[in-house]
C-alpha cells in the first residue's frame, strides 16, 4: 500500500538525505484509519533508540492515529511505548493545535522532577552481547560518566579473537566503520553468545554508553538484537537492554538515571511548544534562577528564548541569550570571530564550525591567562595522555571548555558571562596553535 511504501522510504533514509523531512510530514496528515491500520508498525519506530529522527516521526504518527497525545505518553511511562522525550520531541512534527495542547498537562506535571536529584546508576563492568550465533566487530564502544569517556582508560576483554581484532582496539578512541582501518575489535564467526566486555577498573557512575557500528554493508548487520549488560563489582547485573537494532553509525543508550533527566530536560524545553506564551514564561523562570546545575538552567534560558520577548517581563532581560557563530578557518589556524561584547551575568553560545584540516578546542579563560594557558598547552604535546586530556592544561584560569572538534564537524558552548567586566581571551590550546588562534571576550555593564 502507499502507507506502507511511504513507511518503508522513511525508515531507509537517514537525516542527512533530502525528502525524509517531507515523508515525515506526509505520515502525520495521513486520515486516522489509514495510521491506525499501521500502529503496530509505527510503535516499532517509535521505539527505535538509534535513529532518534525516526522515532519521533513515527511517535507523532502515533499521536496522530489517537486524536490525542493521552495514551502515547501513558505507555512512555509503562515503558511499552517511546520514551517521553521522544514524544516531545514528536512535537516539532505536529502542526494541529489541538493536539500538541493534549499534551500540556504532562509537561507540566513532569516539571517539578526536573529538580528532583536523580542518582545515578553505578557499575564497574560494560558487557556487549549478541544471543544466539554471531559474530561481534566494535569500532568503538563508549561509556560516559559525566562528560568523560571512561572506557578508554578501561581494559576489554571478548569471548574469542579474529582477524587481529583485538578487544582493546574498541576503546581506542577511533571510531572508523571500516575493518581494514585497523581501529576494529573482532571474534571468531558465527560463534554462540559472543560477547565482548570493558572493566571500568571500579565502580562509576554511568550516564550513557555510545555504541559504534561497521559502515560496511552488510556486515553492520551483525549487531542486529545486540543486548548490553552493565555489571557491579561483584559481577551482579545492575541494567540490562536488550534486541537493540543495529545502529547505521553509531547509537547512544541512555541509562535509566540519565534518561530520567533527559526526559525533565526535554519537559523544560517543550513547554513554549504547549502552553501560552506567559504562561511558559512563568514556569521556566524560576528554573533559570533557582538551578545549581548548569544543564537545567541553560535547558530553561534556551526555552525562553524562543518565545517572543513581548512576552517577557521588564527584568528579564538579562536572559538574552548570546549566540556567537565562529568558525575555525580553513588553512589558517585561527578562529574568524577575533572579538565580541557580552553584558556581565548574560548566557552565552558560542557554536564553532570547524572548517580547518585539523582538530581545535576552544577554552574561555580569566583576564591575563592567554599566555599561561596557551603554553600549558603546547607543554601538553610530549604527555602520552595530552589528546586523550583534548590538551586542556591543568589551571586554575581556565574558566570554561570546549572540547577537540574535528574537522568538518560543528560544537557548541554555553556558559554565563562573568559578573566581573574585563577582557577575557578564548583560545586554542591543541600545541602550536595558541599564538595565533585566540580572540577575546569583552564583558560589559
Amino acid at each position: 500500500s502507499r502507507e506502507e511504501e511511504l513507511l518503508d522510504t522513511l525508515a531507509i533514509l537517514n537525516d542527512k538525505q533530502p525528502g525524509r523531512k517531507a515523508l515525515g510530514a506526509m505520515l502525520v496528515q495521513l486520515d486516522r484509519p489509514q495510521l491506525e491500520v499501521h500502529r503496530s508498525r509505527l510503535t516499532a519506530m517509535a521505539r527505535r533508540i538509534d535513529d532518534p529522527s525516526l522515532a519521533a516521526f513515527a511517535t507523532a504518527g502515533l499521536i496522530a492515529s489517537s486524536g490525542s497525545a493521552d495514551e502515547v505518553w501513558q505507555q512512555a511511562h509503562q515503558g511499552s511505548g517511546p520514551s517521553p522525550s521522544v514524544v516531545l520531541a514528536s512535537l516539532d512534527h505536529i502542526s494541529d493545535p489541538a493536539l500538541r495542547a493534549s499534551l500540556k498537562p504532562a509537561v507540566i506535571a513532569s516539571l517539578p522532577q526536573v529538580r528532583q536529584p536523580q542518582e545515578r546508576m553505578t557499575g564497574r563492568y560494560l558487557r556487549v552481547e549478541l544471543p544466539g550465533q554471531g559474530t561481534l566487530t566494535l569500532p568503538e564502544v563508549e561509556v560516559f560518566s559525566g562528560n568523560e569517556n571512561v572506557a578508554r582508560s578501561g581494559q576489554a576483554s571478548q569471548s574469542t579473537e579474529a582477524h587481529g581484532g583485538t578487544a582493546d582496539l574498541a576503546i581506542d578512541g577511533d571510531t572508523n566503520g571500516i575493518y581494514s582501518a585497523g581501529t576494529s575489535s573482532h571474534t571468531i564467526e558465527s560463534q554462540a553468545d559472543t560477547w565482548w566486555e570493558v572493566d571500568l577498573g571500579q565502580q562509576v557512575p554511568v550516564d550513557s554508553i555510545r555504541i559504534w557500528n561497521r559502515t560496511e554493508p552488510p556486515y553492520g548487520q551483525r549487531l542486529d538484537q545486540f543486548r548490553l549488560r552493565l555489571l557491579d563489582e561483584d559481577r551482579d547485573e545492575i541494567w540490562s537492554v536488550g534486541n537493540l537494532p543495529a545502529p547505521k553509525r553509531s547509537t547512544e543508550i541512555l541509562v535509566p538515571s540519565g534518561q530520567a533527566k533527559n526526559d525533565a530536560l526535554s519537559a523544560l524545553a517543550t513547554l513554549s511548544k504547549v502552553a501560552g506564551d506567559q504562561e511558559a514564561v512563568a514556569q521556566l523562570i524560576p528554573f533559570t534562577e533557582a538551578s545549581n546545575d548548569p544543564g537545567i538552567r541553560f535547558a530553561a534560558i534556551n526555552a525562553i528564548n524562543q518565545i517572543p520577548t513581548e512576552h517577557w517581563k521588564a527584568d528579564h532581560g538579562h536572559l538574552e541569550l548570546k549566540v556567537v557563530p565562529m568558525e575555525a578557518v580553513r588553512g589558517k589556524m585561527i578562529y574568524d570571530v577575533r572579538r565580541f561584547t557580552v553584558k556581565a551575568g548574560q548566557p552565552v553560545r558560542i557554536v564553532l564550525q570547524n572548517n580547518d584540516l585539523m582538530e581545535h578546542n576552544l577554552l574561555v579563560v580569566k583576564p591575563g591567562a592567554l599566555r599561561e594557558v596557551g603554553s600549558g598547552g603546547d607543554a601538553m604535546s610530549t604527555l602520552a595522555d595530552g589528546r586523550e586530556r583534548e590538551f586542556v592544561p591543568d589551571s586554575a584560569n581556565i574558566l570554561h571548555v570546549m572540547g577537540l572538534t574535528a574537522p568538518g564537524e560543528s560544537k557548541a558552548l554555553e556558559f554565563i558571562a562573568p559578573e566581573k567586566p574585563g577582557k577575557y581571551p578564548y583560545v586554542c590550546t591543541v600545541p602550536g596553535h595558541w599564538r595565533i588562534m585566540n580572540g577575546v571576550m569583552t564583558v560589559v555593564r
